[in-house]
């Protein structure tokens, strides 16, 4: 079957019979410059079908690393269309469902690989509960055990002042930064499906008709809290979210935009967000906070000077192919201890890796699925029943790349 090769252009033209022509799933994927990982998340993509009936979208945002290229040679079958510019994250992948036929929308970022079963326990579980407009999955950050904690909450005034400033990060023991970090953990031990506020857009399934109601994803947003848009206003459209931790995706984090501005992108995404769903207060508090939050900073490293003399650890892990060791105290009998790992302090949002042994190692090819200069770490412990018990020590590994 030839590529099915599609002009941006060309796209608001198009008109299909949809009912007639309705597959089960349609694979949405956004890519810019990200070649051999788009490879390999095609090639999941076919390989676990699982005999469902699917047309797989890439929406390709002006590559210049021979990305579209790929697709056409390697996987004819796919439908490619090719943006001039990039237009970002949401915009690509409304193009997309423009032109698609599936009865559910899988959006699936080009540095992911959907694991074994997933498509099908996800179109399975949306077609038994109608409820459900939009589920996410299980993420790891590698194949082995390091993952994604399930996100949430979507961000609100509140949440924002919480976990998206470095309070909690700092007094990670407060009752309040205790039972978001529990919930975390509560999640992420389920074993069945939990209703939430938000999924990871790593791999998200959207039921057709949640995607309609909601207009797609804002166009406003280049990259952050698109998805975080759309969550909220399926749940305000009386749509239910899920995490089923049946299913699971190894999302890379190695992609497309780790060589753009992203700090001054981030906080235009914010303030729109903040603007668009409460009003002038909200995007006033989130610019008061951080004015406020960069204040008190010198003040917070006076009173916790321990934290920095553990933080800046020189090692070069890319260039050595080296791994650094940290030793870890043995748990008290049926606790079990993770390492914390995030690019922030605020440790929102946060990976985690459970500890075996006395000490827990980080190597060079752990260190490539940051796309910052360094990231935080710690170590917690936590009961068999998934609470927090204690946080141990923390620290900063500052990464020094290759050229």
């Amino acid at each position: 079957m030839p590529v099915q090769h599609v002009s941006a252009q060309e796209i608001n033209g198009i008109d299909r019979p949809r009912v007639l022509q309705m597959v089960d799933i349609t694979i949405s994927i956004a890519s810019y410059n990200t070649r051999a990982l788009l490879r390999n998340c095609l090639k999941a993509v076919y390989r676990y079908a699982d005999g469902l009936s699917l047309e797989v979208i890439v929406v390709d945002n002006a590559s210049m690393d021979g990305s579209p290229e790929m697709v056409k040679e390697v996987f004819p079958s796919a439908i490619l269309v090719n943006n001039t510019r990039n237009v970002g994250f949401g915009r690509a992948h409304n193009q997309a469902f423009q032109i698609s036929k599936g009865r559910y929308f899988l959006i699936l970022n080009s540095d992911a690989e959907l694991h074994a079963g997933t498509l099908r326990e996800m179109v399975g579980f949306m077609d038994h509960h109608r409820d459900a407009g939009i589920a996410g999955c299980k993420t790891f950050l590698d194949t082995d055990n390091t993952f994604l904690f399930p996100k949430h909450p979507v961000p609100s005034i509140w949440n924002y002042v919480m976990l998206y400033t470095d309070i909690c990060g700092r007094f990670p023991r407060s009752p309040i930064c205790t039972e978001f970090m529990n919930h975390s953990y509560r999640l992420w031990s389920a074993s069945r499906p939990v209703v939430v506020d938000g999924v990871d857009g790593g791999a998200m399934i959207i039921r057709r008709e949640t995607f309609e109601e909601t207009g797609g994803f804002d166009p406003q947003f280049f990259l952050f809290f698109e998805e975080d848009d759309l969550f909220l206003r399926a749940r305000r459209s009386q749509w239910r979210l899920y995490y089923l931790p049946q299913t699971s995706v190894s999302h890379y984090h190695a992609g497309s935009h780790k060589n753009q501005r992203i700090g001054d992108i981030a906080s235009r995404s914010k303030r729109h967000y903040f603007l668009k769903h409460y009003g002038v207060i909200g995007w006033g508090v989130t610019i008061a906070m951080d004015i406020l939050w960069h204040r008190l900073t010198p003040f917070f490293e006076r009173l916790r000077p321990d934290l920095e003399r553990l933080s800046h650890l020189p090692y070069d892990l890319y260039e050595t192919e080296g791994r650094l060791k940290i030793p870890v105290p043995s748990p008290d009998k049926g606790d079990m201890q993770l390492m914390e790992l995030s690019t922030n302090r605020a440790f929102s949002p946060r990976a985690g890796a459970f500890i075996h042994g006395d000490e827990f190692i980080f190597t060079s090819d752990m260190l490539k699925r940051f796309v910052s200069d360094s990231f935080y770490w710690r170590i917690v412990t936590i009961s068999k029943e998934g609470h927090l018990k204690k946080t141990g020590k923390t620290g900063r590994v500052l990464i020094h790349k290759n050229a």
